[in-house]
């Protein structure tokens, strides 16, 4: 079987792989004006200078604001598990109530009954040859 090129095809996928090329760019931030013969070259920085970090600025106010809020997380009291565990929390009380239903639903229908599972304990019996 031969193929053969049909030129309009050939012309009609050319010019369809030309059209992105005729997409127009935006134009740059930055003027031509402002750099002309005469503008320095951007001084050098050394490496070690970019690489290091910022030192941390921080306010007096931000520092009393966070001072404040560290001492009222740490007086606030730790509940004990009995109080977790009596605390009306309805997020909880359905998380619950959902895995129950899981669990009952999975003990009524098990995707495994007891006679397969029983042949997949047995394990893989290799074909024996007849002697």
């Amino acid at each position: 079987m031969t193929f053969r090129l049909c030129p309009t095809l050939l012309i009609a996928v050319l010019l369809c792989s030309a059209l992105p090329a005729c997409k127009k760019f935006p134009e740059l931030e930055v003027s031509e004006a402002q750099f002309d013969n005469k503008t320095p070259y951007p001084k050098f920085v050394r490496l070690d200078i970019l690489l290091k970090e910022p030192e941390a600025t921080i306010t007096d106010e931000v520092e009393n604001n966070l001072t404040s809020r560290r001492d009222t997380l740490q007086d606030t009291p730790v509940a004990s598990s009995e109080q977790a565990e009596k605390a009306n929390d309805p997020v909880l009380d359905r998380l619950d109530a959902l895995n129950a239903r899981r669990e009952a639903q999975a003990a009524a229908d098990p995707i495994i009954d007891d006679a397969l599972r029983k042949r997949m304990e047995g394990g893989i019996n290799p074909p024996m040859l007849p002697e």
